[in-house]
């Protein structure tokens, strides 16, 4: 993903960083991962992401010193040495923590990869807007940890693309929307800003949160609520999230077009909003 990469406490070339063949990570997917961005060097919302990290460890009992003293002090620092090594301090860079559980009697394996986004590509996500489709929520281990048992949410996305769609929405078998294979979602209905409960059948981002946040200190109303796909296919307005692809307007669901087929004026709003915040001029 790039070519310098930090793997536990040291910056190496992509092609010499090594694990070992027994990590539990490689073996059994035992571990978890986390995304941010980081705008011209400055990681956005990092003591969020970090404790979402931290806190997913310790559900999957991945726990070592390495690991919190990673993300009590050292993280920070580390992850801006790395994007200095890849030159990633003036322009928008996609970073990735992985975590493994290490092997036995040591620390967890701690692997961070960066590397610059595709921005012109989101920018052009954001303004016109994506299709998606609906897909039966498959068996997912914890869905509300971001662990490395990540083949449905990958077949998932697959489908997506099968049916040229963006991204694929899970719905659960009694009806309720939940979220995208690598998303949340939001629909905006009589200007009401509405988002599933985060329950432990959904993985509440942090872009999701901030979202909440910025539409509820600006006067939006915002409801968490189940949401049943009939209320997202009649819904004036949608929009994926995560941090990445920010936000993202969803114009049309399988064959149904949302709304007027067009980012709607609450999404618009809360893109400006999110911008601004992350540091935007």
């Amino acid at each position: 993903m790039s070519n310098k990469v930090y793997i536990n406490g040291d910056i190496v070339n992509a092609d010499k960083a090594k694990i070992s063949v027994s990590d539990p990570g490689l073996n059994y997917g035992y571990g978890l991962f986390e995304t941010m961005q980081a705008y011209n060097g400055q990681i956005f919302l990092f003591d969020e992401h970090l404790k979402k990290l931290s806190d997913g460890a310790a559900a999957l009992s991945i726990r070592s010193h390495h690991l919190k003293k990673f993300a009590k002090s050292s993280g920070r620092a580390q992850i801006g040495e790395l994007l200095k090594a890849n030159k990633l301090t003036t322009s928008n860079a996609y970073i990735k923590i992985v975590v493994t559980k290490g092997q036995e009697t040591k620390n967890a394996t701690i692997i961070i990869f960066a590397k610059a986004t595709e921005e012109a590509k989101n920018k052009e996500l954001r303004k016109r807007g994506v299709k998606a489709i609906l897909t039966d929520e498959p068996n997912r281990y914890r869905p509300d940890i971001k662990s490395l048992n990540y083949m449905a949410n990958i077949e998932a996305r697959a489908e997506a693309r099968k049916n040229q769609a963006y991204d694929a929405i899970f719905k659960s078998r009694k009806d309720k929307i939940l979220e995208g294979s690598a998303t949340n979602i939001f629909i905006v209905k009589d200007k009401r800003l509405i988002t599933p409960k985060a329950t432990g059948e959904i993985l509440p981002g942090i872009t999701r949160d901030e979202v909440i946040r910025l539409a509820t200190a600006n006067g939006l109303k915002v409801e968490i609520s189940p949401i049943k796909t009939g209320e997202l296919l009649s819904s004036d307005e949608a929009f994926l999230t995560n941090s990445i692809i920010e936000q993202v307007p969803v114009v049309k669901v399988d064959s149904r077009t949302i709304g007027n087929g067009k980012p709607g004026e609450i999404t618009r709003k809360i893109q400006a909003l999110y911008y601004l915040a992350r540091g935007g001029k």
